[in-house]
């Protein structure tokens, strides 16, 4: 009688062991092997998502000069504090976290090149935590959706002021306009090959230009010097050439 109960028992904790969330890796265990599988000075872009890092110890990327994309979505981290100075990072995704201030370690670590951040739901509560966003030049992309700022008064407008460079908040621009990142610098960087095609057509133009205006110069000129500066027409530039020739025939 006791061995059906037994038997149920031994089931559900197979089916709970199954359902039970394995260990998170330590940020520096993932990158320990990510270093072991390529050599990290080539890497450009690194996914540690759920990885687990309250903190960081600002050393932990400086074997990756090259990381133009970080990615470190909910890993738990609680301070920016240490952030490194990855000069060349263009990308940096840091959603489900639980940063709730301290964006100014960015501004601290010079990442010059920063275009996009998202921040999506931290515990971002103040629009005056946003302001060192704006010592960051080439930020064009933010994302704070299901942060607590988003619901602060002129939130759109404060955010858009305190960051000159910014285009995108939200996925929308300035306007309100749902736009996506990506095709956008899609479309800039046709634009730009575009504009660089134009202007070797031009000057391919006006090469071509010249060639034809030195042959209809040599084509109808007279009178002109040669190399040794003489004139080509000698009798035509001093007619009393020509009246010395006539006294000396009479």
């Amino acid at each position: 009688e006791l061995r059906p109960h037994t038997n149920r028992t031994l089931h559900h904790r197979r089916i709970a062991g199954r359902g039970a969330r394995p260990p998170m890796t330590s940020l520096e265990t993932e990158i320990a092997r990510l270093k072991g599988n390529k050599d990290p000075a080539t890497i450009t872009e690194l996914i540690l998502d759920k990885c687990s890092a309250a903190k960081l110890q600002g050393n932990e990327f400086d074997d990756f000069p090259s990381l133009t994309t970080l990615s470190l979505n909910s890993v738990g981290l609680a301070s920016l504090d240490k952030f490194p100075p990855l000069q060349h990072l263009k990308r940096l995704d840091l959603n489900d976290n639980k940063i709730a201030g301290g964006l100014e370690a960015l501004q601290d670590a010079g990442l010059i090149h920063l275009a996009v951040l998202n921040l999506a739901n931290n515990r971002i509560k103040s629009l005056d935590d946003i302001g060192p966003l704006g010592g960051l030049p080439s930020l064009r992309c933010l994302d704070l959706t299901r942060c607590e700022v988003t619901s602060a008064e002129n939130y759109r407008a404060t955010v858009f002021e305190s960051i000159p460079s910014l285009k995108i908040l939200d996925g929308l621009n300035e306007e309100g306009d749902e736009v996506d990142y990506d095709e956008e610098e899609e479309e800039d960087d046709d634009e730009e090959e575009d504009g660089g095609e134009d202007d070797e057509d031009d000057d391919i133009d006006d090469i071509e230009d010249g060639d034809e205006d030195g042959e209809e110069e040599d084509e109808y000129g007279e009178g002109e010097e040669d190399e040794d500066g003489d004139l080509d027409n000698p009798e035509e530039a001093n007619p009393a050439l020509d009246e010395d020739e006539d006294e000396e025939d009479l």
